[in-house]
């Protein structure tokens, strides 16, 4: 979790606050709009411009090279439920950032969050050595371990098996 205090200018996020939110689509308990055109350009250099944002990258990443790809207003009907943040169904391989429009809105709690522990990522990768195929935890798949050089089982915490000849 990075905080990042006055990420995009006031007017910018007057700008955002005020857009309609008639063709915004339902989603659990709130809405959501895509940002688009001008304004999405403008969304997109302000995030870009942050040292911040880009040390964020780089602690999760292993990289500092990144690309805003989606910009989405959310709106929570009044007294709705509280979620945690959380990536949907199609995006959960980013990393992704909530910008609170309004003053005064209450901070964004988020549950901790350990780069090292063993967290599930759903890919695998074949060992160069053994040809074995593992799982990888979040950390080796985030920071694209296995496919920025030679990748082995003891990567992942494994023993290799090379096959005797």
């Amino acid at each position: 979790f990075c905080e990042c205090a006055r990420l995009l200018p006031a007017p910018l996020c007057e700008e955002l606050a005020a857009e309609s939110m008639q063709s915004a689509e339902a989603i659990s308990n709130a809405f959501q709009k895509n940002v688009k055109g001008a304004l999405l350009e403008r969304v997109i250099a302000e995030i870009g411009a942050s040292d911040t944002i880009s040390e964020a990258v780089l602690a999760t990443f292993a990289t500092r090279t990144y690309r805003v790809t989606n910009v989405k207003i959310l709106m929570a009907e009044f007294g709705a439920s509280a979620q945690i943040p959380h990536a949907d169904d199609f995006c959960n391989r980013e990393l992704f950032g909530i910008c609170h429009l309004l003053p005064d809105q209450p901070q964004t709690q988020a549950l901790p969050y350990d780069a090292y522990k063993p967290y599930p990522s759903g890919v695998s990768a074949q060992c160069d050595l053994c040809s074995a195929w593992h799982g990888l935890p979040d950390r080796v798949a985030r920071t694209r371990m296995h496919i920025r050089g030679t990748f082995c089982c003891a990567d992942v915490g494994k023993a290799c098996v090379v096959a005797a000849g």
